[in-house]
């Protein structure tokens, strides 16, 4: 009988890592989780640290497990964080990427390292759609860090031979995401009573590409199922679709009745146009599941949800 899959995921309680940790899970892996918070669903892991990965015993954490794979994404995920705060945005990042690669190094070389990365290393590509080929030329602390643990990992696989993976992640978006630019047009929509009006930053024109959590989970997942047979490989994570901002704000507040309008004035550290190719994701048999249209109506009734039960618990 072949043993389940065992799973390392830091960042297990964020965003994107709460996400991982239920695809994971539902497809039989034995889970271990890190996170400052604790966990939303505790019963789903072998073991669960409340904590930074920096300050984790892993021999005695993981004990005699093997690990299949570690899944990283702690650390920070905001932009404007990382303008306004980029010391903070480092330590949140580095010091934990070079522990757990240390501890791989040390006591789990068959594990396969799938560091989550961002778009943000890209900067505003020269070409779209941008191929993970093209220069990197980040436009804030938070790219530019991403960048260094992405530079470290092909270090680690070089000089140690670890073999990792790199998911360069574009907008991801989904239930459970309190910040970045949906949140904030329906906080600020409520905020005002239903208004009927929202100046946004930016022309409108500028574009992104739009990945749904659960499809980023599972691109994931797929990615650690194939690991290199040395050195590092890297996978553009997103749908390939090309959306504006102004088209992506129209799908997510077409059951209300608002007035859209642009500023004109940029925010610093955010690029004009993403697009990815995901030629080489495709490659491994991966397609996006999750329309944004339908992900963004799921997304407007997860926020009413929690809009309204904020309501009732003042």
């Amino acid at each position: 009988m072949t043993s389940p899959p065992v799973a390392l995921i830091t960042g297990a309680s964020g965003f994107l890592g709460s996400s991982l940790a239920q695809c994971a899970y539902q497809q039989g892996y034995r889970l271990f989780g890190i996170d400052n918070k604790p966990s939303l669903d505790p019963s789903i892991y072998v073991n669960y640290a409340s904590s930074n990965v920096s300050n984790v015993d892993f021999e005695q954490f993981i004990g005699n497990e093997k690990l299949t794979v570690c899944f990283h994404l702690a650390g920070s995920a905001s932009v404007p964080h990382s303008m306004n705060y980029p010391f903070d945005d480092f330590c949140k990042l580095m010091p934990g990427t070079a522990r757990c690669l240390d501890y791989i190094r040390a006591y789990q070389s068959d594990c396969h390292f799938v560091l989550f990365s961002s778009a943000a290393i890209y900067g505003n590509p020269a070409f779209i759609p941008v191929s993970e080929d093209a220069s990197s030329s980040p436009m804030s602390p938070y790219g530019a860090h991403k960048l260094l643990a992405e530079t470290m990992l092909y270090s680690y696989a070089n000089i140690f031979h670890i073999k990792g993976s790199i998911l360069r992640i574009f907008s991801a978006y989904g239930a459970g995401l309190r910040k970045q630019l949906f949140w904030d047009v329906l906080s600020r929509y409520y905020r005002d009573g239903e208004s009927p009006s929202l100046t946004l930053f930016g022309t409108g024109q500028e574009s992104r590409d739009f990945i749904h959590s659960r499809d980023v989970a599972l691109a994931a997942l797929l990615v650690g199922k194939h690991q290199p047979g040395h050195g590092v490989q890297v996978f553009n994570v997103a749908t390939g679709i090309e959306v504006t901002i102004h088209e992506a704000i129209g799908l997510l507040l077409s059951r209300k009745s608002v007035e859209i309008s642009f500023s004109g004035q940029s925010q610093l550290g955010t690029p004009t146009r993403w697009a990815a190719d995901v030629s080489r994701l495709h490659s491994l048999g991966f397609r996006s599941s999750v329309s944004l249209e339908s992900g963004l109506a799921d997304y407007l009734s997860w926020f009413d949800a929690q809009r309204l039960w904020s309501l009732s618990n003042l």
